[in-house]
């Protein structure tokens, strides 16, 4: 039966479209504790340590982890790892991702966008 024979997958071409959230603290706060399940899903799992920038040596899965978090990346966007000239200051955040708790360094000059999308993560210093 014609219903039976497979059909090849259909690719997307065009970006998907973010969402009214994408980008957003909420947005932010739950793809942290989508990672966070992540790492506790493994009993003595150790902290996630994210260094994107020249001193992870410009690490291509901490520039994703980066990029997912505080971008709103999603499918296409996250094979890409680097990120974007108009964010170059991201580049010099450093987090340490556990399942309780995280802790992040910015520099002063990425303040004013990193700050009010990591304002609802829990136990964030």
């Amino acid at each position: 039966p014609a219903f039976l024979e497979r059909q090849p997958p259909t690719v997307r071409t065009e970006p998907r479209r973010k969402t009214p959230m994408a980008g957003t603290a909420p947005c932010s706060a739950r793809r942290l504790a989508l990672l966070q399940n992540l790492l506790g899903a493994e009993a003595g799992a150790a902290p996630l340590v994210v260094i994107p920038g020249a001193d992870g040596q410009f690490n291509p899965g901490a520039q994703r982890v980066l990029k997912y978090l505080l971008l709103a990346a999603s499918g296409p966007e996250l094979l890409e790892p680097t990120i974007e000239p108009e964010h170059a200051a991201l580049e010099e955040c450093v987090l340490l991702i556990a399942p309780s708790t995280v802790k992040i360094y910015y520099p002063p000059e990425a303040s004013a966008f990193v700050r009010p999308r990591i304002r609802l993560w829990p136990d964030c210093q």
